[in-house]
């Protein structure tokens, strides 16, 4: 099996509706696609997957177990179509050396070596998603060689990074 994960909330400006459709679009029995999260899109995907029963939806999974997730996962999916700084979700899938296909939107594509520790595709874009999940399937070589890229890609001094941009979001509230 190859499992592919989602973790953030089920709303639509997350692209959950791309992943779903991409994944749906590839006839392999062996593969699996984790939906972790709540939120207000949430029945609207389930109707989407239908009666997929490779995808599997967790509900909310505490922050304690969310890490078992990961270490479960072979590829961890952001399909965001909003711009999302710096997701917190590639620093946890690197620390577990979990590969990401991420959009190349936003602060995605400043953390990700595009084929190296893990695959960009075009935000929305169903097709090139699922173009890069079959990579994935494929070449199960290639995953070996994304998994341990990510571990090695962890950036110097991330825990600064994002400490310093959750900082200055305060501040930008207050």
């Amino acid at each position: 099996f190859i499992d592919f994960t989602y973790i953030g909330s089920l709303g639509k400006h997350k692209g959950v509706d791309t992943l779903i459709n991409a994944f749906k679009q590839i006839n392999d029995d062996d593969i699996r696609l984790n939906l972790i999260g709540k939120g207000y899109d949430e029945e609207e995907f389930k109707q989407l997957a239908g009666d997929d029963e490779r995808i599997i939806f967790h509900g909310f999974v505490d922050n304690r177990n969310i890490n078992d997730y990961y270490k479960l996962s072979n590829v961890i999916i952001i399909p965001s179509i909003c711009y999302d700084n710096s997701p917190l979700v590639i620093y946890e899938s690197f620390t577990t050396a979990t590969p990401v296909i991420g959009s190349n939107i936003g602060g995605i594509p400043e953390l990700i070596d595009d084929g190296v520790n893990d695959y960009l595709f075009e935000a929305g874009d169903v097709n090139d998603l699922k173009d890069k999940l079959l990579e994935i399937i494929d070449n199960k070589k290639s995953l070996t060689q994304l998994e341990e890229n990510a571990f090695e890609s962890i950036p110097e001094k991330s825990l600064d990074i994002m400490t310093d941009k959750t900082i200055e979001a305060y501040r930008q509230l207050l």
